[in-house]
This record gives structure tokens, sequence and C-alpha cells, in this order.
């Protein structure tokens, strides 16, 4: 299953730029080569091979009635929160000719991002660069309810792909009516 998700992702991130290394599924892993923190590629490890990352991969699905039933602005804020389990890197193959101007830019748990969807959803990737424990949150905007997450929490343990799933459900009729405008009072002004 590794290796056709593997297959997928390399298709895609072919299409867009991204480098990524895979191997069969029997072979070891070989991971996502990706860049450190502050733009400097992950050093190699004592045994010449070069750090990987594991990448968190959210997709946000939108459902309602009419489609899209959010209106246009809305935007989604899903939250993903990494704790290290681990302090040792994740390792991988060599890089195989790809520079760091071209390899993704990793996170060292723990850390807290946000990941901001448009009313139509989407999928972003997060890159993380240790074993960690990461909880994926959202606070829906008004007019939509967290239908799921799908998981909440990912043990991350070896430079994979993490899929996660967020489901919203918007309709319409659940946007809260607006406000009335606050009465405006001007007092006199006094000139003499």
């Amino acid at each position: 299953m590794r290796g056709v998700i593997a297959s997928m992702l390399l298709i895609g991130a072919a299409t867009v730029g991204v480098a990524i290394s895979t191997g069969s599924a029997g072979a070891g892993v070989d991971g996502i080569q990706c860049e450190g923190e502050n733009g400097a590629e992950v050093s190699p490890a004592q045994d010449g091979r070069v750090r990987s990352c594991a990448q968190l991969e959210v997709t946000k699905i939108v459902t309602g009635t009419p489609a899209p039933a959010p209106p246009a602005g809305t935007t989604f804020a899903v939250v993903v929160d990494c704790i290290p389990t681990d302090e040792n890197g994740m390792n991988g193959g060599p890089p195989n000719g790809v520079d760091a101007q071209q390899l993704p830019q990793a996170q060292t748990p723990p850390f807290t991002t946000t990941l901001t969807f448009p009313a139509d959803g989407g999928t972003q990737s997060v890159f993380i660069d240790r074993q960690s424990e990461c909880t994926v949150s959202e606070t829906p905007p008004p007019g939509c309810t967290l239908s799921s997450i799908d998981p909440v929490t990912t043990e991350i343990e070896e430079p994979i792909l993490y899929p996660v799933t967020v489901t919203n459900n918007c309709d319409p009729g659940q946007a809260p009516e607006p406000a009335p405008a606050a009465a405006v009072v001007e007092q006199p002004r006094f000139t003499g």
C-alpha cells in the first residue's frame, strides 16, 4: 500500500516540482527529502545518508447545498500541533542530485502551524523532520459545522506520507443573521 501511495505522490509531486525519493516497500524507507530549519538542507547523518521528512498531507473537503455552500471569501483555519516523541531525525537515502532550492521546508517539533483553506477546500502539507505526535483541529467559520477529522491524531514514525481529511458541512440556512447596526449618537458641539 505504501508503494502505491508513494508512487501516486511521486507522480503528483513531479507536476509541482517537489522532490521526493522513494523506494520499494521491502527495500527500506528512503523518505521524502526536505530542507532543515532556516532554509538549510538537512545535514547528513553519521552514515552519510541525508535526513528525510514525513509529510502530513491535510485535505479539506467542504460539503453543503447548494455547492459550494460557504459564501465567497470564507476561509477555514486548520491547526496542526506537533510534539516530538523522539529527538532523532528521520533518515533516508541520498538526495539523488536534488538541490535544496527544490526541497520543501521542514519543521521541527514542537510547533503549531495554521493552514488556511479557501471556501472550496483543497490540500496542503506540513513537512516534519522528527518522530512526533501531530493533532489536527479546526473551529469552523459561521454557517459551517465540522463533520469529521480523520484521523485527529497522527503518530509520525517514518519519513512517509500521512494523510488527514478534514470535512465541513456548510449550509446557507445555518448562517447567523447579521447583527443590527449600532445606533450612532451625536453629541451637540458648542462653539461659543
